[in-house]
């Protein structure tokens, strides 16, 4: 199962400065930091930074696979709570 789930998984370089999630958009992916820095701004004020072996975007990415899966019954929307900028070249999964 694992490599099966690395083995899908792509590779996304980011230059410094570069929004990689955006603050209150749906969201469908969650990031893994392989190498590199980021942090999350809110309202923009840095809330928390990330290095590598860091990920981020899980929380809205599995509420909205849930509610995917729970088909068109479901209507709960999790949004992304911080915008999350890379503060170098960073590269991510």
């Amino acid at each position: 199962l694992r490599d099966n789930c690395i083995s899908r998984m792509r590779v996304y370089n980011f230059a410094p400065g570069h929004r990689i999630i955006e603050q209150d958009t749906i969201g469908t992916t969650m990031y893994f930091l392989d190498y590199g820095l980021a942090a999350a701004e809110v309202k923009g004020r840095v809330v928390n930074q990330f290095a590598s072996g860091d990920f981020f975007g899980e929380v809205s990415f599995v509420a909205t696979a849930t509610t995917l899966l729970q088909g068109a019954g479901s209507n709960v929307t999790v949004r992304r709570t911080a915008t999350v900028v890379a503060c170098e070249t960073s590269r991510c999964l």
